[in-house]
């Protein structure tokens, strides 16, 4: 009876560690969207989870859906405001980063997209 219930209790040990190992860590994201009227920065920390996060920011609004596993990205969609609606401007799947450093540049109706993000970036024309 002693080695049965010790063969169960590994076998519980080995699936709690296996499902342990699924489960994704937190992920960090710092995201800048600039545009002719400035910069703006937000840094969420121990993202995870599947609840989206909203940013709203002056220039726009940035939905993260962070990942469930690490088998799955999570997705960055970047809106820009319009007469009461949202318009989407692009989307991004990033995986396998415990951190993620995320730039967009507005400017006009062009998107430019940086990841990593650079200390600078840039101007509009």
């Amino acid at each position: 009876m002693k080695r049965i219930l010790r063969i169960t209790a590994l076998g519980v040990a080995l699936l709690c560690a296996a499902a342990g190992s699924q489960a994704k860590a937190p992920v960090r994201f710092d995201i800048t969207l600039q545009d002719e009227s400035g910069i703006e920065t937000h840094i969420l920390s121990d993202v995870m989870g599947s609840e989206t996060q909203r940013l709203d920011m002056a220039a726009g609004i940035v939905e993260i859906q962070p990942p469930a596993s690490d088998a799955e990205p999570a997705v960055l969609k970047l809106y820009a405001k319009q007469n009461g609606k949202l318009a989407l401007l692009h989307t991004a799947r990033i995986t396998g980063q415990n951190e993620a450093r995320i730039g967009y540049l507005l400017c006009g109706a062009t998107v430019t997209y940086y990841s990593p993000k650079p200390e600078v970036l840039g101007v509009c024309p």
